[in-house]
């Protein structure tokens, strides 16, 4: 019979470590489809091929998918003491426990930065409108619906009326990973659920940027992402690029893994084999995110991110105006993070680089990142560096 510290979770929220073990002693279903997905937890090494780091880490995805925790990204120490606790029970997970924690450990650095892009972030002036106009009342949700977007954002579709006006237009409402919320107008409700639904999973083709869609932060970001995916990298303005607070964890991975291939790259590389090594580097980090993203990201093997790369890759967006995009985004976070005080005005784009332009003159100074989705962590990017393509533990689950 289990103890009533591993069965029971005593009084508001418990620590972290103690309901990983609770749950897996109270969710035998569970730990059968980790079992079956790791394919060989208990290192008898009776499965072909033996199993591989990457089963391990989709094993882990899935379980932290189903126990999630609100924002809380589980540590390596989770795992240890979930392990003991499950261990003194006599409980059979245990070993696997302590191995997941090990791959972790491995890993931890990414996982943190996931949980910490958005922390500091400001809102920028559009979004703080948008929060104003919702807390006034000026924004209704007929139905209460929303949809999954294929960039990890919410899609509901609203009504809006603005301040002294007596009707009501039809509008979408944007919940972006940095847990804010952006208005998009429509002139009808069938334009506004035409956008919605070449927005959610399982659409194909371009995605709707430019003159075939909306010019809202959501598709500027796209835009920009769009050119550079298939930029001839060499001499970019990187500086200010850099001031780009991308308001989806996915469009922020993607970016990191552009700058990864691109910069430093020699003038002379096609930009046809960038493009291709960025989507496996992108991909390939996925593995590592924690279980709270498994739904954004696409689990198993990030299918999610991966359509959406392919939809990106497929937009076709000209450098001029991608420039000018680029220094529109650069201006809207750096003056969002000097009116919150992260930055001082001196970091600001110049506001002679804000208007159209055929290059931008970069800034020197880089501000702090953006917030997440409902029931999404909050979360920062700390210059952390990718984790290195494990060599993993090949078969057994012991620890390094």
């Amino acid at each position: 019979m289990m103890s009533s510290t591993v069965s029971k979770v005593h009084g508001g929220k418990s620590p972290n470590g103690p309901w990983l073990a609770s749950q897996s002693a109270l969710r035998p279903d569970l730990i059968s489809q980790v079992e079956a997905v790791i394919r060989d937890p208990y290192g008898r090494r009776d499965v072909s091929p033996l199993c591989t780091w990457e089963d391990w880490h989709r094993g882990l995805q899935l379980l932290e998918r189903a126990l999630r925790r609100g924002s809380d990204t589980f540590t390596a120490a989770d795992y240890r003491q979930a392990s003991k606790l499950l261990e003194a029970e006599g409980h059979p997970f245990a070993g696997p426990l302590r191995t997941l924690g090990s791959y972790v450990s491995d890993v931890t650095p990414y996982r943190q930065s996931w949980a910490q892009r958005y922390a500091s972030r400001a809102p920028t002036a559009d979004e703080a409108e948008a929060a104003q106009l919702i807390a006034d009342g000026h924004v209704r949700a007929p139905d209460g619906a929303s949809w999954a977007g294929v960039d990890g954002a919410r899609y509901a579709l609203v009504l809006q009326r603005r301040p002294g006006s007596p009707g009501w237009r039809h509008a979408v409402v944007v919940e972006n990973s940095a847990d804010r919320n952006e208005l998009v107008p429509f002139p009808n409700e069938r334009s506004a659920r035409g956008w919605i639904q070449n927005r959610v999973w399982g659409t194909k083709g371009p995605l709707p940027v430019g003159k075939t869609g909306p010019a809202c932060r959501v598709s500027r970001e796209e835009e920009l992402l769009a050119w550079l995916i298939h930029a001839a990298h060499s001499g970019q303005p990187w500086d200010l690029l850099d001031q780009v607070v991308w308001t989806s964890h996915l469009r922020a991975e993607l970016y990191r893994a552009v700058q990864t291939h691109a910069k430093g790259a020699p003038p002379t590389e096609p930009p046809g084999s960038l493009t291709g090594r960025t989507r496996s580097t992108f991909t390939h980090w996925l593995a590592f995110a924690p279980g709270w993203a498994a739904d954004e990201i696409g689990w198993p093997d990030a299918r999610h991110a991966g359509a959406y790369f392919t939809r990106l890759a497929m937009t076709q967006v000209g450098e001029a105006h991608a420039l000018r995009v680029a220094e529109a985004l650069a201006c809207s976070d750096t003056e969002a993070a000097v009116r919150a005080g992260i930055a001082t005005p001196q970091a600001a784009v110049p506001a002679a680089t804000c208007g159209p332009a055929s290059r931008p003159v970069p800034s020197r100074r880089r501000t702090a990142e953006s917030q997440p989705p409902p029931g999404r962590p909050i979360v920062t990017r700390p210059g952390l560096q990718p984790p290195p393509r494990s060599q993993g533990r090949q078969a057994g689950p012991e620890p390094r």
